[in-house]
């Protein structure tokens, strides 16, 4: 009893000290994404496009068709995702 009630009282204490109530900022801001780096490959994940009408486009079907109309395809890949 005494070595569950110490334990438990150790991983609050760890929990707690680790807290902190002020922002924490990296000094230097990094952009994630470089500048000059072009796309090599493009993915597309789509949902809900299984319940299209019939003879018709689910709006998330339109809206990856109007999303990709005027740009290049060549590399990318289009996953279809379900439940």
């Amino acid at each position: 009893m005494i070595k569950n009630t110490t334990l438990f009282f150790v991983a609050v204490f760890i929990l707690v000290g680790c807290a902190s109530y002020k922002e924490q900022y990296r000094e230097e801001s990094q952009n994630a994404f470089p500048d000059n780096a072009q796309i090599v490959k493009s993915f597309y994940l789509i949902g809900d496009a299984g319940k299209s009408p019939m003879n018709g486009k689910s709006e998330g079907l339109i809206a990856l068709e109007q999303h990709i109309e005027n740009q290049d395809t060549k590399n990318a890949h289009l996953i279809f995702t379900r439940r």
